[in-house]
C-alpha cells in the first residue's frame, strides 16, 4: 500500500477492502484494524498515519427513540 501522497480518500477502493472511513467532525481518517491492540489511522488531513490502542478509545450508542 503506497500512502506517501497522502490522497486517499473514501472513495479508494484499495482502502475499503480493509479498513473503514470514518468522518467526526472535521477529520476525514481511514480507520484499519490491525489486531485487538492496534488501529492504524490514515488520514490525508494531517497527511500521516498513527498507530493507536483500542482500549483507549470508549465508545456508546443509544437507540433512538421512536415517537
Amino acid at each position: 500500500l503506497h500512502f506517501s501522497d497522502a490522497k486517499a480518500d473514501k472513495n479508494d477502493l484499495r482502502l475499503s477492502n480493509f479498513s473503514s472511513f470514518i468522518v467526526e467532525h472535521n477529520l476525514h481518517t481511514w480507520w484499519i484494524h490491525l489486531n485487538p491492540q492496534q488501529n492504524l489511522l490514515f488520514t490525508q488531513d494531517v497527511g500521516g498515519l498513527l498507530v493507536t490502542d483500542p482500549s483507549e478509545f470508549t465508545f456508546s450508542t443509544k437507540a433512538c427513540q421512536t415517537n
